[in-house]
């Protein structure tokens, strides 16, 4: 679950006793939480796919521009690059998502947005286990047109494939 903290402002209405009476809970410590809009996940996502790509664009220019500087020939069309690039950009993504997710409950553009992860059973911090299988869900929510994304648009509680 994708949430973002605010002050008081409604009580949530959820199906699931358990997730009310948490919720009760919460709101007893004078928050409660709303799910997090399909909007500010976007951004949030297309801010760290920058991030990933701007460390992902650095190595690869560290790599391939000193190799050209010794003069061996680089071509920076060449299929080779790219997917060397692709490949960099899913092993940085590994830890990125699995790490931020664990530790702070939220990645760099999701913070910026206020908006941290939650367990959908506990409303604590994710597991180890739920971490790791958020990750290999974006993927599948990439797969046919980011159409795992748009679920969250139209799910009464704006879950993408990957909070589901």
């Amino acid at each position: 679950m994708t949430a973002r903290k605010q002050k008081r402002s409604s009580s949530p209405e959820s199906s699931d006793t358990a997730i009310n009476q948490t919720m009760q809970t919460l709101e007893t410590t004078h928050y409660t939480y709303r799910y997090a809009g399909f909007w500010l996940r976007f951004l949030a996502d297309v801010i760290d796919s920058l991030i990933l790509s701007a460390v992902t664009s650095v190595i690869s220019y560290c790599l391939f521009g000193v190799a050209g500087w010794f003069g061996y020939p680089v071509d920076e069309n060449a299929v080779g690059i790219q997917v060397f690039e692709m490949l960099c950009y899913l092993g940085l993504s590994i830890p990125y998502f699995v790490t931020w997710q664990l530790r702070d409950g939220a990645t760099p553009g999701k913070k910026i947005f206020g908006i941290r992860i939650y367990s959908r059973d506990t409303l604590g911090r994710i597991s180890p286990r739920q971490a790791w299988i958020r990750f290999f869900g974006y993927g599948l929510s990439y797969i046919v047109l980011a159409m795992g994304y748009v679920v969250a648009a139209i799910h009464p509680e704006k879950r993408a494939l990957h909070d589901i």
